[in-house]
């Protein structure tokens, strides 16, 4: 959508009209944005707790809020490259924050593509990204398989196409291509593809809470220092990937 907010001034907003920043790559289907999350938008010291990391895709029907089984993330003021705030998942302290309920999880016809920019750990384990408690719906869950491959869990299982031990700083992508009972992903680090694509399946919609750094299952975090967590309901081509990756160099750095 556009907000007029000046004789010549306009401004993107998501649904529900929560601005989105000026900075914000664009795609054909800007409108298929499902959640956003950006380190720069939570104002908290150096240090402290994050309880609350604002969806700014106007999507989600709550926001990013702490979950009480877990310890907090904590903000790190100036942690990028560039000096930008991120958010620091921690594996011992089993941090997460929950991103709400989404009423109707986004059919998969258009399929799915997943943007995850952060400091990487190089713990030992896995490492969740973004998951839901429901098998097939969407992946199940994204994760980082640090001693062995990453991949990601849909109701046919773990599916861990990728070998790379990722860590350091990063921008992770996963591209799920619209499908006819399946479908294939294809995992993308710094705007590159890694690997082969994957046969993925998926089941219908349904209403699910989403959640960041931890899966409802399993409890394994992240391990990262966070920038953006971004989920689209199209599958992004290979050039929409691209432009993620100059953004994020931009904002963040490598």
């Amino acid at each position: 959508m556009i907000r007029q907010i000046g004789i010549f001034r306009k401004q993107l907003t998501g649904e529900g009209g929560r601005l989105i920043p000026s900075d914000f790559p664009l795609s054909p289907n800007f409108a298929h944005l499902e959640e956003y999350y950006d380190s720069r938008s939570p104002q908290y010291p150096n240090g402290a707790d994050v309880t609350t990391w604002l969806d700014l895709s106007g999507h989600s029907r709550d926001q990013g809020v702490s979950d009480p089984s877990t310890t907090l993330p904590k903000m790190l003021t100036g942690g990028s490259p560039k000096g930008t705030n991120l958010i620091r998942f921690t594996v011992a302290a089993n941090s997460a924050m929950t991103s709400g309920t989404i009423t109707d999880l986004p059919v998969a016809t258009r399929g799915f593509t997943y943007y995850f920019y952060g400091n990487f750990s190089g713990s030992a384990g896995s490492a969740v990204l973004w998951a839901t408690s429901l098998f097939g719906r969407v992946p199940q869950e994204i994760s980082l398989v640090r001693s062995s491959k990453s991949g990601w869990r849909d109701n046919a299982g773990f599916h861990l196409p990728v070998s790379p031990n990722i860590t350091g700083v990063h921008q992770i992508a996963y591209v799920f291509t619209p499908p006819s009972g399946t479908g294939t992903c294809q995992m993308y680090v710094d705007g590159v593809p890694t690997g082969l694509p994957t046969v993925w399946t998926i089941a219908g919609p349904q209403n699910d809470v989403t959640m960041l750094g931890n899966t409802i299952n399993f409890n394994t975090p992240v391990g990262a220092d966070m920038g953006h967590v971004v989920w689209y309901s199209d599958a992004h081509t290979a050039a929409q990937v691209a432009l993620f990756k100059v953004w994020a160099s931009i904002y963040w750095g490598f």
